[in-house]
């Protein structure tokens, strides 16, 4: 079985895709649809909870606490699953980040495979069905802009 273990500040900021958008809260529901599109249910994402609104309640979706930097927790994560026999992929740039994940037996992908066109052996999902995830995120954080994505 496969976990993706999200890097989601690092990933935010690597991918031009979402470093458009004015408002921090868009950029990450628009990551987090981006990853539902392409990796299913497989995925952990992972937000240091020093930024932003930590009210979705999802529990792919974790905020650290004040005390905790994103990469520790991603680092217990990835230990984790490996030790239940998955193969874990670790998305981040962050090249210290990585090396210690590795070391453990994690692999790595880079930020723009979330968003890389799906081979014709992976599952399709169509725009409205993206939209819908989309729209569900939003209000699920209360956030309610009549179904637009600001982008600068």
């Amino acid at each position: 079985m496969k976990i993706f273990v999200i890097d989601g500040y690092n990933v935010i900021y690597s991918l031009n895709c979402l470093k458009r958008f004015k408002d921090i809260d868009n950029a990450r529901f628009e990551l987090i649809g981006l990853v539902r599109e392409r990796f299913g249910s497989n995925y952990k994402i992972i937000f240091d909870g020093k930024r932003g609104t930590r009210c979705l309640n999802d529990p792919s979706i974790i905020y650290t606490s004040e005390d905790q930097e994103a990469d520790d927790v991603i680092h217990s994560i990835v230990s984790r699953y490996l030790k239940r026999g998955y193969k874990v992929f670790v998305v981040s740039r962050d090249k210290g980040l990585i090396e210690k994940c590795k070391r453990l037996g994690a692999e790595s992908l880079d930020p723009h495979e979330i968003i890389r066109k799906k081979s014709t052996k992976d599952k399709d999902m169509s725009s409205s069905v993206r939209q819908k995830i989309t729209n569900q995120i939003m209000k699920e954080l209360g956030i309610d802009n009549g179904g637009k994505n600001e982008r600068i």
